[in-house]
């Protein structure tokens, strides 16, 4: 077992604190149910979004006589690109929930936990975070 500082015991304690009401998680979770949806929402529009990126393409393609399967390979290159050029803003919110939905039952023990084992794996002894 590692032995931790209490000192580091303490500021990991306040800085948990300080990121679990920022995040919405104070006394009894409040605010969990609303990250949920967030989470849900956002990942469910992301995904219709690619997949009318690849249909709509795909449709036309295949109207106006391209194999099917040359249809599906032009639709996904042409789906690829626009989502790279036009859905940012919604991967973006999309990657972001993901991360708040890993890093949502990370208590004070995990940090400073992860905190001990960054520094005793570390040459010099330090974490390495600002």
């Amino acid at each position: 077992m590692l032995a931790v500082p209490p000192d580091m015991l303490l500021a990991a304690n306040r800085r948990d604190r300080g990121a679990q009401r920022r995040l919405g998680f104070g006394a009894a979770g409040a605010g969990t149910l609303g990250r949920m949806s967030k989470t849900r929402t956002a990942w469910i529009t992301y995904i219709v979004l690619r997949l009318l990126l690849f249909a709509v393409p795909f449709g036309v393609l295949y109207m106006i006589g391209l194999q099917p399967w040359l249809a599906a390979v032009f639709a996904a290159l042409i789906g690829a690109a626009l989502s790279i050029l036009l859905l940012s803003k919604q991967r973006a919110t999309a990657s972001e929930s993901i991360y708040d939905w890993r890093n949502r039952t990370r208590t004070a023990d995990d940090i400073v936990e992860d905190e001990a084992v960054d520094a005793a794996d570390s040459p010099d002894g330090e974490t390495g975070r600002a």
